[in-house]
């Protein structure tokens, strides 16, 4: 009787696996004409000096997230893919933060890093809307702790 129903189960897993790949396959289109490309996800300024952006943060009143990656690191990918694209993280942080993503190898990422103490990555840098470091978080995390931290830095920054 137990190996019939660990037949079962495997046999649903399996179907069910093969079902994901053919929708997977099914949801590609192709057409003739390129469609426009929709971002998704926190929307992070790459390429913008520090500098204006705290002008930025100060004109608008919104704190800064600064997330510190290099292109070799792993949990720094898994978190682009598996936080930075959720809905509920990026309505967040789109709305009330000035997100800026820092690659700390090149640019003025090695200045920056130093600037924060950043030693290693991701971490993830909460600033107030003057550029002061209200939190700081090293490692990847979870989409639940990045909103939690995100609340918390923004009931902060309106304290200032």
């Amino acid at each position: 009787m137990k190996n019939i129903f660990l037949l079962i189960l495997l046999s649903a897993l399996a179907l069910a696996g093969c079902n994901r790949k053919s929708a997977k396959k099914n949801s590609k289109t192709t057409t003739s004409s390129k469609p426009a490309k929709v971002q998704k996800g926190v929307q992070f300024d790459k390429s913008t000096p520090y500098a204006s952006i705290v002008k930025q943060a100060k004109a608008e009143n919104k704190p800064i997230l600064i997330d510190f990656y290099t292109t070799w690191c792993a949990p720094c990918k898994w978190m682009d893919k598996d936080v930075f694209e959720l809905d509920a993280v990026a309505d967040l942080l789109n709305k009330n933060f000035i997100n800026m993503k820092v690659d700390a190898e090149r640019g003025q990422g090695p200045t920056l890093a130093e600037k924060f103490g950043v030693g290693g990555f991701p971490t993830l840098v909460y600033l107030s809307s003057e550029g002061d470091v209200l939190h700081k978080q090293l490692g990847m995390t979870s989409a639940t702790n990045v909103m939690s931290q995100a609340k918390q830095v923004m009931k902060d920054n309106s304290k200032e």
